[in-house]
């Protein structure tokens, strides 16, 4: 679904804006200092469980009051992703004030205020809609955590970011059949966060698998260049069984030391694929990727792309100097 104001009179585009955006998305109280030239624009796309909207915007702010809603309460849980410029929301008595890259959870169940932007700057975020027993965090402590500024940059919110991220540039490439399971995949890596978040996992059913190997792939993500990154500090992590976590990653068809190994070759074979690498030694590669020694990061690379790092790196650097000659033929 797309919403814009382009083909609209000007005088018109800014009552518009907030009649569509209270039917698709929430109804608030919306004030802007550039009413009178208001500009935005919104792209949706259904996820089954989550709608996820991409928003660009000039500056305003918005109220949800109780009047709202008791008029109408759709019993949702919004999660929004600043991309640029600022924003900010106040709820439960806590302020967070937004930046690029910075994330946000917040209640529509509940009164709040949010604005973005400054005067003649436009702002561009991402809305996660989403219902509040999608979640595996207990009320109380879901609370908690309204209005409360989330990392988007790293661990599991620069996954859940990175992911809002994609699905949004190309809303309609993905087959509505893979719907529930990208659904499930945004849920599971909130859940993530929100425990984070919060210090520790919530009481209540333990985290699905879906949700643990998810947490399991950030973990190991963010200290691919640790050497002594293993299975058991992996699930000393998770606060899971060494054997639970193989259990895991067994049914993904790896061991969890294969997993970690084929992470780093993959990061190591860009690098060695990319120019702007080319002033590191080989072996300083392996190293930057967790490889203890040379030897060890060679013999990995050749068993998984048949030929070694240096030979890999030296087979590119020819062929571009090849095709170079033959451009300038």
């Amino acid at each position: 679904m797309l919403i814009r104001l382009d083909e609209l009179p000007v005088s018109e585009r800014f009552d518009y804006w907030w009649e569509s955006v209270g039917r698709s998305v929430v109804s608030v109280e919306a004030s802007s200092e550039v009413a009178h030239r208001f500009w935005a624009r919104m792209e949706s796309a259904d996820f089954g469980q989550v709608q996820v909207s991409r928003v660009t915007c000039l500056p305003f702010e918005a109220c949800r009051t109780s009047r709202l809603i008791r008029d109408r309460d759709p019993g949702t849980l919004h999660l929004s992703l600043t991309l640029h410029g600022c924003s900010g929301l106040h709820q439960n008595r806590m302020e967070a004030d937004l930046r690029a890259g910075d994330l946000v959870l917040y209640d529509t169940s509940r009164p709040f205020r949010a604005w973005t932007g400054r005067l003649g700057q436009v702002s561009e975020g991402i809305v996660m809609q989403l219902p509040r027993d999608a979640l595996t965090v207990p009320e109380r402590r879901l609370q908690s955590l309204m209005a409360l500024r989330l990392p988007g940059r790293t661990g599991l919110g620069g996954l859940l970011a990175a992911s809002l991220r994609q699905l949004t540039s190309d809303p309609a490439g993905l087959p509505p059949a893979y719907s529930p399971r990208v659904a499930s995949t945004l849920l599971s890596l909130l859940d993530g966060l929100l425990e984070w978040a919060a210090g520790e996992p919530p009481p209540g059913p333990p985290p699905s698998r879906r949700s643990l190997l998810v947490r399991a792939h950030a973990y190991i993500e963010e200290r691919l260049h640790d050497p002594v990154l293993s299975p058991v500090a992996v699930a000393a992590a998770l606060s899971v069984s060494l054997r639970h976590l193989y259990a895991l990653f067994e049914q993904e068809g790896l061991t969890v030391a294969d997993w970690i190994r084929r992470r780093r070759l993959t990061n190591a074979r860009h690098d060695l694929a990319d120019p702007r690498c080319d002033h590191l030694t080989v072996g300083m590669i392996g190293a930057r990727w967790g490889f203890m020694g040379d030897s060890q990061f060679s013999r990995a690379f050749r068993t998984v792309y048949g030929v070694a790092p240096g030979a890999f790196r030296r087979a590119r650097i020819a062929k571009k100097t090849a095709h170079d000659d033959n451009t300038h033929r």
